[in-house]
């Protein structure tokens, strides 16, 4: 399953998160090694930092087995991690908001995500066309892992 998303979005992110969870992204849920690794988890909710703020270009494929790795060379920043799905119903939703941009269902279990970043130094005063590649697969692996780190001369 592949699908395309264009949503709005504030704070510079948006979450992975399953259906009725609580969505609590307090406390150092955003602390500096999140934010630099652009991915934060907190149980069943998975924040993706961004680096526009506002229209945000989202791809999500979803695969029944880990997919191999793209070449990292077309992107920025590429993490992974995962989280547990216990409704069945994975949702995109904005911040601050938590309105859901997308829904798809799935059986309950774990899942891995993995977020590739694009485009994100041709951001300019939080505007700009960075995109992402969100993919989806069943794992018991929910560990995370940074396999291209963005760094914007900081």
């Amino acid at each position: 399953m592949s699908s395309s998303l264009v949503f709005n979005t504030a704070y510079h992110q948006f979450y992975l998160v399953d259906k009725g969870s609580d969505n609590d992204t307090g406390g150092d849920f955003w602390s500096e090694e999140t934010l630099a690794d652009r991915l934060a988890v907190n149980n069943r909710l998975i924040g993706v930092s961004t680096a526009s703020y506002g229209r945000i270009q989202a791809e999500i494929n979803f695969f029944e087995k880990e997919p191999v790795i793209q070449d990292l060379s077309r992107f920025d920043h590429a993490v992974e991690a995962g989280i547990a799905i216990e409704s069945g119903v994975i949702e995109i939703a904005d911040c601050p908001n938590s309105a859901v941009m997308k829904e798809i269902k799935v059986s309950p279990g774990k899942y891995r995500f993995r977020i590739y970043s694009a485009n994100l130094v041709g951001v300019v005063d939080d505007d700009g066309a960075d995109s992402y590649i969100i993919e989806i697969w069943p794992s018991e692996d929910l560990s995370f892992k940074a396999l291209k780190r963005f760094y914007n001369g900081n």
